[in-house]
């Protein structure tokens, strides 16, 4: 309700793709498996 986005039923053979950007002053920074459950709710 309080977003800049609206979120339509996925249709189709495709799962819902989400990019999340992000800025990390040092290059490479990798979530870790712990990390990625955390935030996407799985790992891979």
């Amino acid at each position: 309700r309080n977003t800049a986005h609206r979120v339509n039923t996925v249709e189709g053979n495709r799962e819902r793709m989400i990019a999340v950007f992000s800025y990390y002053e040092r290059p490479g920074v990798l979530f870790t498996d712990e990390e990625r459950i955390g935030f996407y709710g799985r790992a891979a």
